[in-house]
């Protein structure tokens, strides 16, 4: 474990913002890379395998870097902002030690453990996932993509 629950909960809005953008540049990156698949499917049918087999293999390349390079880009969004400089400190030091993979994963249930221990609305029998879908908080977790 790289980050204490205070210390997450301190910066819950900065972590949140990191989370989130990861998640939007992981789209464009899955989006990308199988554009890139289709290209290189239809350049092998118009006859340049050459270039489909480099295409194809470079968008894999491009593909198993994307939780790196989501997480990086993620981060660079909110260098030079109020507030930002310690947290995104921890986690480049936690980047260090251990994958973006498991980083990531770890905010994300630190952030979504802060959710459950929240109260609910006084009508409201438990702060569960159907509050938290409903906000658009924490709705993807670390389990979704379990390579």
């Amino acid at each position: 474990m790289h980050f204490e629950q205070d210390f997450i909960g301190e910066h819950r809005d900065v972590f949140e913002r990191i989370v989130a953008r990861a998640h939007k540049v992981a789209v464009v990156i899955f989006v990308i890379t199988f554009l890139a698949y289709g290209v290189a499917a239809w350049m092998a049918f118009n006859e340049q395998p050459w270039v489909a087999l480099i295409l194809a293999t470079l968008a894999y390349l491009f593909f198993r870097q994307f939780r790196l390079v989501s997480l990086g880009l993620a981060r660079t969004g909110l260098r030079g902002e109020a507030g930002t400089a310690e947290p995104l400190k921890a986690l480049d030091l936690a980047l260090e030690e251990e994958g973006a993979h498991a980083v990531l994963s770890e905010v994300e249930n630190h952030l979504r453990a802060i959710d459950e221990d929240e109260p609910g609305d006084p009508g409201e029998e438990s702060a569960g996932p159907s509050r938290r879908g409903a906000t658009g908080e924490g709705s993807r977790g670390g389990d979704r993509d379990g390579s």
